[in-house]
């Protein structure tokens, strides 16, 4: 019995220490000993069987960029190169050209220097690597070519009609289809000069005829398609 008394007098004398020191610890709110503690403030409960919701005000803020992907994280910009946007003023065809057309002399110096070294080159594999190669790079001056010239028509078409409106003549206004055939004919003149007339009718025909065998492949296969789908 003089034990456990001497056991539960311990405890209680632990327990008036411990009572005191969180007293005297600096920050601690001290409480008497009937005082209620505050109890945390929660939102009214809709439902018996619904839990209580918590106030906005008491939930924890997630770390700002945990789940969200690093190219859609909120506040963050995205580098824009100003020269190449719509929003950024007016694009001005000229002047690009003017500023970049040193691109397609580059590309000339690349073509000429891949074709030099595809003649040098003995590897069957590298010949038909490079041979895709200044594939691409003749198309890519081709087309850059063919819309340089277009904007050129364009131009002198626009010059001449402003010209007329200026003289007080009635303007010519170019259709799509007159602009196609002023393309074609300078196509024809600047092909005449290199002697590459021949050629390029060589090459359109054999274009135009493998569309044309791919549309008749096209419409046979659908033409014998359907009837063994009817057999079915």
């Amino acid at each position: 019995m003089n034990g456990t008394e001497a056991t539960l007098g311990e405890r209680v004398e632990y327990a008036r220490r411990r009572h005191r020191s969180d007293k005297q610890r600096p920050g601690a709110q001290a409480h008497s000993v009937g005082e209620k503690r505050p109890l945390r403030k929660v939102g009214k409960r809709t439902k018996k069987v619904v839990p209580r919701e918590e106030p906005i005000g008491n939930r924890t803020v997630p770390f700002a960029g945990r789940g969200v992907s690093s190219n859609n994280r909120a506040g963050e910009r995205k580098s824009v190169d100003p020269r190449f946007e719509e929003h950024c003023g007016n694009f001005n065809q000229g002047l690009h050209d003017k500023a970049y057309g040193f691109v397609d002399e580059l590309k000339e110096k690349e073509k000429m220097a891949l074709a030099e070294e595809m003649a040098e080159e003995k590897n069957p594999a590298v010949r038909r690597k490079m041979a895709k190669q200044l594939q691409t790079l003749n198309a890519a001056v081709e087309r850059s070519q063919a819309q340089r010239t277009r904007r050129e028509i364009r131009n002198r078409v626009r010059a001449e009609e402003r010209e007329k409106v200026r003289l007080g003549k009635t303007p010519f206004f170019a259709s799509e289809r007159e602009l196609d055939r002023m393309e074609l004919e300078a196509k024809y003149d600047q092909l005449k000069s290199q002697g590459k007339v021949k050629k390029y009718i060589e090459k359109r025909r054999k274009k135009q005829a493998h569309k044309t065998e791919d549309s008749f492949l096209d419409d046979k296969k659908s033409r014998i398609s359907l009837p063994s789908l009817v057999r079915q």
